[in-house]
């Protein structure tokens, strides 16, 4: 059965707007749709293309799953409607002003296993393939390599077994083992890369997925990947995590920064933070709160 988008969009801003009290959704997603309910009302700056909304959304739901008990499944088959929030909004909001993408810095903090790595990897694919970039540069940066492998492994498993669906596709992807390339664009490339900086001088990413964030002792890597961005029109930086513990490092310093956007004390209109934690004022060994940090366990998803 095809899926309303849209619809789903705007249910998901309508539950956690009707969520009194926070006694589901943490304080700082009802935080964030509230600025986009404002955003979608009366934005003098941007609008939200509905119709780019849909069709990300329609190709993305092709994708096949790669992981466990989901591989006989589509991406669409599972997605979540905090998937469909955050993807419509990151895809979405455009500038008036010459018709490009908001959102250039994107953070999802998120428990284990509520499907960021599909997620990410979703994103991967779609804007390796259908973004409509030319010479597209995509790539998953972690602190090692087999962490940076993860999301890059999961978007090459989709590629091959979407190659095997589509004629098209297996025309223009050729998929190696480090590194993913389109026969028709020479320039373009999907690789994961580790975190030693001087060997990332001299890209420009269009996208560029960081996962676990909570790892980065500091922003060396993110500024090398941004400044070799520059001359895109509209680069997208994600940033993937669950929370970590290194207390000064890169995922610190944006979480501030993304809270103080998201509340009013300060102001980037590039950047989309959604955070799933518990409020401050949560008591942790209450296991009815921990679905404020694992939203899949409303879907079933996660044993809580």
């Amino acid at each position: 059965m095809k899926k309303n988008y849209l619809e789903i969009f705007d249910s998901f801003i309508d539950d956690v707007l009707a969520d009194k009290g926070n006694k589901i959704y943490p304080k700082t997603i009802t935080k964030l749709v509230e600025n986009v309910a404002e955003d979608l009302e009366s934005s003098k700056l941007y609008y939200f293309d509905e119709g780019e909304v849909e069709k990300v959304l329609k190709i993305m739901s092709t994708f096949p799953m790669t992981k466990g008990s989901y591989t006989q499944m589509t991406f669409g088959e599972c997605i979540l409607d905090w998937q469909v929030f955050f993807l419509g909004c990151i895809y979405g909001f455009k500038k008036k002003s010459d018709n490009t993408r908001r959102y250039r810095n994107a953070l999802l903090l998120i428990s284990r296993k509520n499907g960021k790595s599909a997620l990410a990897s979703a994103v991967m694919v779609y804007n390796f393939l259908f973004d409509k970039e030319g010479a597209a540069e995509c790539y998953s940066v972690a602190n090692n390599s087999e962490q940076a492998r993860i999301v890059f492994q999961t978007a090459q498993a989709m590629l091959n077994r979407l190659t095997e669906r589509s004629q098209a596709i297996k025309n223009v992807v050729e998929i190696r083992k480090y590194r993913i390339d389109k026969k028709n664009d020479s320039e373009a490339v999907c690789k994961y890369l580790a975190s030693n900086s001087s060997t990332l001088d001299g890209l420009g990413a269009s996208l560029t997925v960081f996962d676990e964030t909570h790892a980065y002792s500091d922003e060396s890597m993110v500024n090398v990947m941004r400044s070799g961005s520059g001359h895109r029109k509209q680069p997208l930086m994600l940033f993937v995590t669950t929370a970590g513990f290194v207390l000064e490092g890169l995922l610190h310093n944006m979480y501030k920064v993304s809270k103080d956007v998201m509340f009013g004390y300060a102001e980037d209109d590039t950047m989309f933070p959604m955070i799933w934690e518990l409020d401050t004022d949560d008591d942790y060994n209450d296991t009815k709160t921990w679905i404020k940090a694992n939203p899949a366990a409303r879907a079933g998803i996660v044993s809580m």
